[in-house]
């Protein structure tokens, strides 16, 4: 039996502890009710967007999907057969969205019922739940009758005339009495229907509360305007595109399901549904012009500038609804739609984003007065003057210019074949490949695809340059800045200028270079180059190569041609045949391929060479003055590289251009 000390003593701290709850609670309840004097209760969402602790102004914006989906839900208003006075009267079903009949979100009354305070009894522990729980608030909708009356007056107006078509023609509706419609009634059926499908499809019946009689004007002028839209659209149309030559026909039928009364009353008026602006675009898909790009050029004081090009055109312009119709009711053959100017995706908005505004890499090499091969450096310069190289993406010459024919204006120039010097049409270029692949070296850009001439020439850079043949090897420049590159190679009387301009993104210079022997006779460079990022100031290193062989023998030692060879220069116009136009033949396969940065044993050059060698009569030796530079190159620079990154071993077909 526990006598009255013991009860007491074990009931005070129970009783301590639930005052202790208690006012916990208490506190709790009073902190959260003063933080939420003006937010919305936490825990409130609206068809899942939680609403909950914003203060109003952010609680309808961030209700503005929900807005939406009401809005667009699509409703059919049906307008019953009623039997009145013994006279049959139909209305036929349209389709309208909820924002057209003046349905919309209430977000007024959903906000007051999210803010709904908790009974008074349970409110001091009512803020747990709303902190841990959430509470679903049932969407509210309202309409404006107005707008719902200015939308179904046109089709139960007694003023307002009206036909329907019927088995592929037009007629009156000819009634003697019209509905009235019950709007507040019709107001609410709209919104338990959209309440109930909210962003659907709903069917909701007018309802009607009473008959009035049809005015005889209104009656004559629907007998009126059947047989005007009969006749406009008898036969169909032919249409045509202004500025295009094409035509396209509609059929008369088709043709008929888009014509509406617009206006009201007296005024009532026939029209087309603006929804053909689809047919009529579907029609033309395809006609018109792309128009010309915005190109960038360089005023006299080197500037970039940039042209805004010129925007094509498509179907339609807006105004093209307007301009069917009138050619309907002038009865003409052809129908000439305005068309809607085009803007090109590459206009002068793009271009300015592209942040093309400095060089950013430079580099010239020099060539002796006089020679054929200038000809073809001249017009590859020409060519590729201009280019854009976009961020991410890369530069093929290849791709860029195409094989280089006598059509292209490339004239037969010596070129190494096999050890041997022939003609070959675009001979020469490859000087362009290697001031360009220069250029691209201190601009910090990444090299994809690269070769170098297997015999070196003092007028390049030591061991970084390159030599480029059609189909391969080529040379593939990627831009690895979130910038835009332009190319502008240009020639003078005695040396090609490579330039790239750009928004400075990367401060690159030659930082190393080495060699080492490959087989008995050939010398493999490594040229290291140093990329400093301004953006942060991070560097990081990579290389470059090229693999040099003495003229007529292999990295073995043997020597790399057997007999003499002819080669017959390409009429004009031709595309020359195989092997192509004007680079090296017979490369080594060790010439191209993965750079590893010369780490142990290169097996791949130290097979068997295929017999490429290079030479050139007035070139080799050395030429003085015609060592490359560049404005972070200066000076004469003899001891240069080629890059250390993936390239793709090329096809044999190709020559070597000195």
């Amino acid at each position: 039996m526990v006598n009255g000390e013991d009860r007491r003593g074990w009931l005070w701290p129970v009783v301590a502890i639930a005052a202790l709850v208690v006012a916990v609670l208490f506190v709790g309840w009073q902190v959260y009710e003063t933080q939420q004097d003006s937010e919305i209760r936490e825990g409130a969402v609206v068809r899942g967007v939680d609403i909950g602790g914003l203060e109003p102004e952010e609680a309808v914006t961030a209700l503005e999907p929900v807005v939406e989906e009401v809005a667009e839900t699509t409703i059919e208003l049906q307008f019953i057969e009623l039997q009145f006075q013994d006279q049959s009267v139909t209305v036929p079903a349209t389709e309208f969205t909820a924002a057209e009949l003046g349905v919309s979100l209430d977000t007024e009354r959903i906000l007051a019922e999210a803010d709904n305070p908790a009974p008074t009894a349970v409110r001091p522990a009512a803020w747990l739940f709303d902190l841990f729980a959430s509470r679903e608030v049932s969407p509210a909708v309202t309409t404006d009758l107005g707008t719902l009356a200015d939308t179904v007056d046109p089709y139960t107006d007694p003023e307002t005339p009206r036909i329907e078509l019927v088995d592929g023609s037009f007629r009156p509706i000819d009634s003697t009495d019209v509905p009235i419609p019950d709007m507040e009634l019709l107001a609410r059926r709209l919104e338990e229907a959209v309440l109930n499908n909210v962003g659907g499809r709903v069917v909701v019946e007018v309802p009607i509360r009473g008959m009035e009689p049809a005015d005889p004007i209104a009656v004559a002028r629907a007998s009126a305007l059947a047989a005007k839209a009969n006749e406009i659209t008898e036969g169909g149309v032919v249409l045509g595109l202004e500025g295009a030559a094409e035509t396209f026909a509609i059929g008369e039928l088709p043709l008929r399901q888009f014509i509406v009364l617009e206006g009201s009353q007296h005024n009532t008026r026939l029209g087309l549904d603006p929804r053909i602006v689809d047919t009529l675009a579907s029609l033309f898909v395809g006609i018109g012009s792309a128009g010309l790009p915005a190109t960038f050029g360089l005023d006299e004081a080197g500037e970039v500038t940039i042209a805004a090009g010129e925007a094509g055109f498509k179907c339609c312009d807006a105004s093209a609804v307007g301009a069917l119709l009138a050619g309907m009711v002038d009865d003409q053959p052809v129908i000439t739609l305005p068309a809607a100017a085009a803007p090109h995706p590459q206009g002068r908005e793009w271009a300015e984003s592209l942040g093309i505004q400095q060089v950013v890499g430079e580099f010239t090499t020099p060539f002796r007065p006089g020679q054929d091969r200038i000809i073809n450096i001249a017009r590859i310069s020409e060519l590729t003057r201009g280019a854009i190289i976009e961020p991410g993406e890369r530069f093929s010459v290849n791709d860029f210019v195409g094989q280089r024919t006598a059509s292209k204006g490339f004239v037969p120039a010596a070129m190494i074949l096999e050890g041997v010097f022939v003609d070959s049409v675009g001979g020469g270029i490859s000087q362009y490949a290697t001031t360009l692949f220069n250029a691209a070296f201190f601009a910090g850009l990444d090299f994809i695809e690269y070769q170098s001439h297997t015999i070196y020439l003092s007028r390049y850079p030591y061991g970084r340059e390159a030599t480029v043949s059609y189909p391969a090897p080529d040379l593939v420049i990627e831009n690895n800045t979130p910038h835009g590159v332009m190319l502008w190679p240009t020639t003078g009387r005695d040396s090609i200028t490579v330039k790239l301009y750009s928004t400075p993104w990367v401060l690159a210079d030659q930082t190393d270079q080495w060699t080492r022997t490959v087989g008995t006779t050939c010398t493999r460079v490594t040229t290291e180059r140093t990329r400093t990022y301004l953006t942060d100031g991070r560097t990081e290193t990579d290389t470059v190569w090229a693999q040099y062989r003495p003229e007529g023998l292999k990295c073995d030692g043997s020597p790399s041609v057997t007999t003499t060879t002819t080669t017959t220069i390409p009429p004009e116009g031709t595309d020359g045949g195989e092997p192509q136009s004007g680079e090296e033949s017979g490369w080594e396969q060790g010439e191209t391929g993965t750079d590893t940065g010369d780490a142990g044993t290169d097996t791949s050059e130290t097979g068997t060479d295929a017999g490429a060698t290079e030479s050139d009569s007035d070139e080799t030796g050395s030429d003085s003055g015609e060592a490359g530079s560049g404005p972070q190159d200066s000076g004469t620079d003899d001891n240069a590289g080629a890059p250390q990154t993936s390239v793709t071993p090329a096809a044999t077909a190709g020559g070597e251009s000195p």
